[in-house]
């Protein structure tokens, strides 16, 4: 969080202005949701979509703001917005994620499952289907099935195995099965907040300081 408020700092001198280079407009709506200021990464990129109203990664930035606010039909109307900026794959798995918040659970996972197959349209890249896999993974920690959504994560990992989210996802779902020496390794000398966290159960499981 300190390093995110030095980021906006540094893009302090573009404040109140509607002119500011759109990717100045979308990192300071991104750093903005990252802070849990919601409000505020909206507003940005409501701005931002006005001049650019195909920015495909300003408009799923908005869908998942709205989404963590459980404002459903606003983020469904970003993602439908993604289909007519040429992303229609994106738009399904955004639709898909919204139905799953709203505990439509069969159907979020009929969608996310159907984006993985060889004629979905879509991308062919260890980043979607890491994505999508974990999309899929916390619909079914959610419905508590940890078993199922192990398998998901685990398949997730595999096909991107840097990426951060992917991995807290994964340890999540361990902790759910209580694979507590698993969960450890996994996070290693982790010191993220995320990461922070995560430790601090395990060791309180494992009857550590």
């Amino acid at each position: 969080a300190r390093l995110a408020g030095q980021a906006l700092g540094a893009l302090r001198a573009w404040d109140g202005d509607d002119a500011a280079p759109p990717a100045i407009a979308l990192q300071r709506a991104t750093l903005r949701q990252y802070l849990h200021d919601f409000d505020g990464a909206a507003d940005d990129l409501g701005r931002l979509l006005q001049r650019t109203p195909r920015d495909a990664q300003a408009l799923i930035t908005l869908a998942t703001v709205r989404r963590v606010q459980a404002r459903y039909d606003d983020a469904d109307a970003a993602c439908r917005q993604l289909d007519a900026a040429g992303q229609p794959a994106y738009a399904e798995a955004c639709l898909a994620e919204n139905a799953g918040r709203r505990g439509r659970t069969d159907e979020a996972r009929r969608r996310l499952s159907a984006l993985l197959g060889p004629t979905a349209g879509a991308p062919a890249t260890p980043a979607w289907t890491a994505w999508i896999r974990t999309s899929l993974g916390e619909l079914e920690l959610g419905a508590g099935r940890a078993d199922a959504a192990l398998a998901q994560l685990q398949a997730a990992r595999r096909a991107d195995g840097d990426d951060h989210y992917v991995r807290d996802a994964l340890v999540d779902a361990l902790i759910a099965r209580r694979r507590w020496a698993e969960a450890e390794t996994l996070l290693g000398a982790d010191d993220s907040e995320a990461g922070l966290l995560r430790r601090a159960i395990v060791a309180r499981a494992l009857g550590r300081p």
